[in-house]
């Protein structure tokens, strides 16, 4: 940039600095975006008695799913309300 016009650099300079800021403000209020990020993880379901393999993962990719959706529900006691009502759909 600073090989570029001159007369322009200190536009461009302040604009980087204005990405930079919306992209920090960005990272530290973005909802879950992905498995770990969400309030419970697959010990969590196991301890609500989901059996080990692919349905753990197929309940916490619906929660993130559900989260990405709406953030406000990255919350324990929601997730796994939301975890126990899940694999009762599935079971049937």
């Amino acid at each position: 940039m600073k090989a570029q016009e001159p007369t322009k650099l200190q536009e461009k300079l302040s604009t980087i600095n204005k990405i930079e800021e919306i992209f920090k403000d960005i990272k530290k209020n973005a909802p879950s975006l992905s498995l770990k990020d969400l309030e419970i993880n697959g010990n969590d379901l196991i301890d609500l008695g989901i059996p080990q393999g692919p349905e753990i993962r197929n309940i916490l990719n619906k929660l993130l799913e559900i989260v990405l959706d709406n953030p406000s529900r990255n919350q324990r006691n929601i997730l796994i309300r939301l975890a126990k009502e899940i694999n009762k759909s599935q079971k049937k």
